[in-house]
């Protein structure tokens, strides 16, 4: 369930907002998702990202349901894939962009995802580095996350 911090596009009392409750609730990072302004990321080492809706989708939003639902699956595959919260935060706000261009409580598969990376590109270097890589072999402790993440992309 949602709640809402205040009402306005204040971003600098979103920044206090967002750094406050992080800490409050001890947590390594807080995402807020803020509907047609985006996202907000609130990182413990004082990142903060705000991460806007591509203009493209603002003019192209059919019916935002599951919006919020897709960000939080995709944030969640993406960290279990070995993303950082910033790419698991991007590709969040990447398959929801998508969504709330269909009617009704939908999905997006892997491909509609990839080519959306690949057509925004913009920010793709964001994702450069989302599996931990050691000498060029995967993290074994994320072996099964992999695995079922590209079984979702084919």
């Amino acid at each position: 369930a949602g709640t809402s911090l205040f009402n306005g596009d204040n971003d600098a009392r979103l920044r206090q907002a967002g750094e406050s409750l992080r800490e409050k609730l001890g947590s390594e990072a807080l995402l807020i998702t803020r509907g047609s302004r985006g996202m907000a990321l609130f990182e413990r080492d004082g990142g903060v990202h705000m991460l806007p809706v591509p203009a493209a989708t603002l003019s192209e939003v059919r019916d935002a349901t599951g919006a919020g639902d897709t960000v939080a699956a995709a944030f969640t595959l993406a960290l279990a894939a070995g993303a950082t919260m910033l790419q698991a935060a991007y590709l969040g706000n990447v398959a929801a962009g998508l969504v709330v261009r269909k009617f009704g409580v939908v999905t997006v598969s892997g491909g509609e995802v990839m080519a959306a990376l690949g057509r925004d590109g913009g920010d793709q270097h964001l994702l450069s580095d989302a599996r931990p890589v050691d000498a060029g072999q995967p993290d074994r402790s994320h072996a099964r996350a992999d695995e079922s993440a590209e079984q979702g992309v084919r």
